[in-house]
């Protein structure tokens, strides 16, 4: 008897070992990278379902899912928004992540059936923690497999496994606390009342400029932030910013009644799409699927939705609010306020701060998300927004405001001779991607995990031996959200420790922008801005793509950087910085038009904070 088990995690191990004693048959099956540590250790044999084994499709459902998250309104007509609030486009990019992993996770359970032909399949009957528009793929794949069996012909064996969630004393004691300020501190009146305000959300280091831009003008600011942040407080009372926080206006006789507003119109757009077979993918009618497996888990998305619905509603009463201005309007929260503030006829304001690239691009006439005016760094940055469904005229290639700070600098050479050449690593995550973690095919698997170990050890093994010192920093974004990167970082890096080159490990409290002008060449192995801030301060720069994933999109194949698809190259990089450095004239870009350069990279010429406002005020006067 042919037998197929789908292992994600610990608990459903075990209750595998406790349940099903006579194991040696069955075929082993891990969908999750990081699982399988554990499986080595305990020496079970297992086979892998991961990207690689759909990579011809990857393009494929990408744009399925991208087509499908954002014009899902051809299919609903007006009746796709909530009280004309244009709820596509608040949940765009990440229903396209929860599509790309539903059909990914489909076709997986295709694939497997197919491949091993099983007479049974062992699933796992565990509870789904996730919230729309998040998502467990284990989860999804469960579920696809169970769905498949009347037409592989396949018996589902359901073992239960409780899965408790466990929770830090010290988070719990922190958001406790966090929580109480935030009580307290929305019991003061907010300012703002009788005079207009910009009213702005995000981060102070790509919106702070911009804000100081605006005050200078004369008008007054205020931060929203969605909970209490010391910080975020600090510098707003240190500028004479307003500070608001969402306790200030709420109102549970209005979210009670937006709760149930909402509640009926989500679960009916749903059904909608359901009945109109708006989740086809070659000739496969998803929708019962996708649907049933979003109502399972949309509780909390409707009550997050219906309780910013009555905040916003109540802050527009009590404010005057001249725009709304945030550093990103994609994600589900911030993409919510500015499609409410657009419904509201608000004038919306967008400061990029970066955005990734890929191979595929979303047909022109399917371009069509606007939810603000987005300012970005370039003319590429903006063809990059556009090549995931971005209106393109409403992009705005101003420059990146906070990069004015690198205006000026230049990598420390010249007065440099006798020093030891500084080489940057800058890395992802060490952990293997995550069954929950929201990305499109063929990208973010291939820049984490063992492909980064790969990388970092690649660059350890070739540099130990120069007379130089290698800053090694990890995206703190990371470092937050996996409590052993920190260990996994140091592990990594500790053998290399006491060789001729000097290995300093950045793991906290370490400024990129202070960084990143001490260094004379970098190595990235995964797409990030940071490549855009090495080349505006001329560090020659190496792009690491052993897997053939990265290829500088498209910066190495214009001469801005350089590229290593082997060790051989990696090695040539390094020896050409060490026998030229301080002197980096024999590196890339230096042939290149000043137009080009700036197609790429933006002007640099330090006036990036001054052309956002003025764009801003422009667009106002329209």
């Amino acid at each position: 008897m042919k037998r197929l088990a789908v292992l994600s995690n610990e608990e459903q191990y075990k209750a595998f070992k406790e349940s099903v004693p006579d194991a040696g048959d069955i075929v082993v099956v891990c969908d999750s990278l990081p699982f399988r540590t554990f499986l080595d250790a305990n020496d079970q044999e297992y086979v892998v379902v991961e990207e690689g084994a759909l990579k011809a499709l990857w393009n494929e459902i990408n744009l399925w899912a991208f087509d499908k998250a954002l014009n899902w309104t051809e299919a609903t007509g007006r009746s796709g928004h909530f009280r004309g609030i244009e709820i596509n486009n608040a949940l765009y990019v990440f229903l396209t992540c929860y599509l790309v992993a539903f059909l990914k996770n489909y076709l997986y359970a295709e694939y497997l059936s197919e491949k091993f032909r099983p007479e049974e399949v062992i699933l796992f009957d565990q509870a789904d923690t996730s919230t729309f528009p998040g998502f467990n793929g284990n989860v999804l794949l469960s579920s696809a497999l169970r769905e498949m069996s009347a037409k592989y012909g396949y018996e589902v064996n359901n073992i239960h496994v409780f899965r408790g969630r466990v929770s830090s004393g010290a988070v719990l004691v922190k958001e406790t606390l966090r929580k109480v300020i935030q009580k307290c501190y929305s019991a003061l009146p907010p300012v703002g009342r009788r005079r207009e305000i910009f009213l702005s959300c995000g981060s102070l280091r790509h919106l702070g400029p911009v804000l100081a831009g605006i005050k200078k003008t004369g008008h007054d600011v205020s931060l929203y932030d969605f909970d209490f942040h010391l910080e975020q407080y600090r510098f707003s009372e240190a500028n004479g910013f307003g500070y608001l926080v969402p306790d200030t206006f709420r109102s549970s006789r209005l979210e009670k009644a937006a709760s149930a507003a909402y509640n009926e119109y989500f679960t009916g757009v749903l059904g909608t799409l359901e009945s109109r077979g708006w989740f086809n993918f070659r000739g496969k009618d998803l929708g019962r699927s996708i649907s049933g497996a979003i109502r399972a888990t949309c509780r909390e998305h409707i009550r997050t939705y219906a309780r910013d619905y009555a905040i916003y509603d109540r802050l527009l009463a009590k404010l005057k609010v001249k725009a709304l201005l945030v550093d990103e309007d994609w994600g589900p929260k911030r993409g919510f306020m500015a499609a409410f503030f657009k419904e509201r006829g608000i004038p919306r304001f967008c400061v990029s701060h970066g955005y990734g690239a890929q191979r595929f691009s979303v047909p022109g006439d399917k371009m069509r998300f606007f939810l603000t005016e987005t300012f970005v760094n370039s003319d590429f940055e903006k063809e990059l927004y556009m090549a995931r469904g971005w209106d393109g005229e409403h992009i705005h290639p101003t420059g990146i405001p906070k990069n004015d700070a690198f205006f000026g600098k230049k990598k420390r050479n010249g007065n440099r001779n006798g020093e030891r050449p500084v080489f940057l690593f800058c890395g992802t995550s060490l952990n293997d991607f995550q069954l929950t973690h929201p990305a499109y095919m063929g990208l973010t698997q291939f820049e984490r995990g063992d492909h980064m170990k790969a990388y970092l050890r690649a660059v350890l093994l070739e540099i130990k031996d120069y007379d130089a010192r290698l800053i090694v920093r990890p995206h703190p974004s990371d470092m937050a959200r996996f409590k052993n990167e920190k260990q996994l970082w140091t592990e990594a890096t500790a053998p290399f420790k006491g060789h001729r080159c000097g290995i300093e490990l950045c793991l906290e409290n370490c400024d990129f922008f202070d960084i990143l002008p001490q260094c004379d060449a970098m190595f990235i192995g995964y797409w990030t801005p940071s490549i855009v801030e090495a080349l505006l301060l001329d560090i020659p720069t190496l792009v690491l793509s052993f897997f053939g994933i990265e290829d500088g999109f498209p910066f190495a194949k214009e001469g801005l950087c350089e590229i290593a698809g082997d060790r051989e190259a990696l090695r040539r990089f390094i020896g050409k910085v060490m026998k030229c450095h301080p002197d980096n004239s024999a590196f890339h870009g230096k042939s290149m038009s000043r137009e080009k350069i700036e197609r790429y990279l933006g002007k640099n010429d330090g006036c990036n904070t001054e052309r956002t406002v003025a764009k801003i005020f422009e667009l106002l006067g329209k």
